[in-house]
């Protein structure tokens, strides 16, 4: 099983997944080491990768998690399964691109605007050729309703309000979440009117802590996928093991290959009427002994002239043998 951790601005959420399956996700306003020994001993967590917005993460964490796990710290260098064609990507949020990348494999072959509305409105366009442009940020309700009490001498500082909100607010604080909340859902609708213009196909996914109460006000067609970014994550990790394994496979089949030739005096002027040197089947030990080898039994060579040989070789041990041979040929007339 896979820990994916992804810490925001405000909260740390914690998600295990078996495969592709989100098995259990909880949120933190601090992790502590015991919080991931909690984990660690309900599932059998084999690989954790870790994701932060919200500054430099205790060392003690990342600690726990390198002497516990295989594991892998969220960059914009790392697979992908999108290209990037961000001008400054050393800038970019590493939320960003996992919320993208999870976006991607949902609508495979399609053009896709990722709305995430935590703390900041972020909106993330990927073209349908998985290519990610960039997109905009914007503050979130929260931020707004901030703002509006921090920058003013008398306005009060209100919290999101879950009831409706009609345009026209007939009090402070009804003209308060009025310009919040309606100005936020038009702000968010305009956008993606903009963008449909890019790509009339386009895909609007919303994420975010305030995905579902943006959804249920905005009068688009939208998918909600509120933990993109956990999902993107485990796609990136996933895609580090794959690569992973193609280069042990391809470093395989490369110690697997036989060469197959009739000599190996192929510098000889004699090569070109079919005389030369018989090639002998043997490694660079038994050729420095003269090619003898079906008598050697050995614990500590592979020698395949004698396959009987391996039983010398302890059935607990590896080995693991590589040898080089060279000719050097002079020619004189």
């Amino acid at each position: 099983m896979k820990l994916i951790i992804d810490r925001g601005n405000t909260f740390y959420k914690v998600a295990v997944f078996d495969n592709d399956k989100l098995v259990e996700l909880k949120t933190y306003r601090n992790l502590t080491i015991p919080d991931l020994e909690a984990a660690f001993l309900s599932f059998d967590i084999k690989k954790s990768i870790f994701c932060s917005v919200g500054g430099t993460e205790k060392t003690e964490i990342l600690d726990f998690l390198k002497g516990n796990s295989e594991f892998v710290s969220m960059t914009e260098q790392l697979v992908l399964p999108i290209r990037i064609a961000y001008k400054t990507p050393l800038s970019l949020g590493k939320d960003r691109i996992a919320s993208v990348v999870g976006a991607s494999q949902v609508v495979k072959g399609k053009a896709v605007l990722v709305i995430d509305a935590g703390s900041c409105i972020c909106f993330d366009y990927l073209d349908k050729n998985a290519v990610y442009h960039g997109g905009s940020i914007a503050p979130g309700f929260g931020m707004k309703y901030k703002a509006l009490h921090n920058f003013t001498a008398d306005l009060p500082l209100l919290d999101l309000e879950s009831e409706s909100i009609d345009l026209c607010g007939q009090s402070t604080d009804t003209c308060i979440h009025s310009g919040v909340i309606n100005g936020t859902l038009c702000e968010i609708s305009g956008v993606i009117d903009l963008y449909r213009e890019i790509d009339k196909d386009l895909v609007v996914m919303l994420s975010g802590g305030d995905a579902d109460f943006i959804a249920e006000r905005l009068n688009r067609n939208v998918i909600v996928e509120k933990h993109l970014v956990l999902q993107g994550l485990n796609v990136i990790l996933d895609a580090i093991q794959s690569k992973i394994d193609k280069i042990f496979f391809l470093l395989l089949a490369v110690c697997m290959c036989f060469e197959v030739s009739a000599q190996n005096t192929l510098s000889s002027p004699y090569t070109k009427y079919g005389i030369g040197e018989t090639d002998i089947f043997t490694n660079a030990v038994n050729a420095s002994m003269g090619g003898v080898g079906y008598a050697m039994q050995r614990n500590n060579m592979v020698n395949y002239k004698n396959p009987a040989s391996y039983t010398a070789i302890d059935t607990l041990s590896f080995v693991f043998d590589i040898g080089f041979y060279t000719n050097n040929t002079a020619l004189k007339s």
